[in-house]
């Protein structure tokens, strides 16, 4: 399902949705996603080598109808953490595999930039008419 002309679709994807997929399918997915005009918001932060990939694929895409992504990531509560905490959030991680934090992917024709700083996410958007 394709957004209208002159509407933005911003899909929440859920990271548990992700879960069962392989590193590759991931990235197919959510590349499939933003080339169908979508701003996706992830529930959460892909792997670096998932990023990498994802990058390194729009690169290959890239074409007039394509002008690839941006993306922008909110890692929350990444500051002033204990090392009881760090712990704690490492065992987590492995057992659960979710990263806490937002990751925001849109297609560059519509998403102008993601500005970012510890504690937010500006996403500025630029529909032509």
């Amino acid at each position: 399902m394709s957004p209208r002309k002159n509407t933005i679709e911003i899909q929440v994807l859920s990271m548990k949705e992700l879960k069962g997929l392989s590193h590759v399918a991931r990235v197919h997915k959510i590349l499939n996603m933003v080339k169908e005009q979508r701003i996706l918001l992830l529930d959460g932060n892909l792997e670096p080598s998932e990023e990498a990939e994802l990058i390194k694929d729009t690169m290959k895409q890239v074409d007039r109808k394509f002008p690839g992504i941006e993306i922008g990531v909110l890692r929350i509560g990444e500051k002033d953490r204990t090392i009881g905490t760090r712990i704690r959030e490492f065992f987590e991680k492995l057992l659960f595999g979710h990263k806490k934090g937002i990751t925001i992917i849109g297609p560059a024709n519509i998403v102008r930039e993601i500005k970012q700083d510890p504690d937010k996410a500006i996403l500025l958007m630029e529909l032509k008419k």
